[in-house]
């Protein structure tokens, strides 16, 4: 290894300030993988539990049935994400921290804008039923 390649790779040492997804994922992405999985498994579990009891179209049932669905995709994000980061040795990405901020800002207001026309959607066919 020469001293060129050390310091690329003393460069490259995972920070905060390098990027918070990729530091997040690198110290925690296997971790709330495994969690997310567990929790996917369990609420499916519960949930064909409660069906074969005959409480699948209750309150408990959709709940636990939301539960191991949010669980699994959770699971299947995070599941890509580390595969991602493994693949690239968990290599800085080309796209500056200023670029991601600003992209969380957009969709942040995206779905504020969605949230909001949904909700007034909702409160006017609530006001005036037909």
């Amino acid at each position: 290894m020469t001293p060129e390649d050390e310091e690329d790779n003393y460069l490259d040492e995972i920070k905060r300030e390098g990027g918070l997804e990729r530091f997040w994922l690198f110290y925690n992405g296997q971790w709330a993988e495994s969690i997310a999985g567990l929790i996917a498994a369990i609420g499916g579990i519960l949930s064909c539990f409660i069906y074969i009891l005959g409480y699948s179209k209750s309150i408990l049932g959709y709940v636990l049935a939301g539960i191991a669905i949010i669980g699994f995709v959770c699971w299947r994000f995070l599941f890509f994400a580390v595969k991602k980061g493994e693949e690239s040795g968990w290599r800085k990405s080309k796209r500056t921290v200023r670029a991601e901020r600003t992209k969380v800002k957009v969709a942040a207001l995206l779905w504020l804008f969605i949230m909001l026309s949904v909700c007034t959607i909702l409160i006017a066919q609530w006001r005036h039923p037909h």
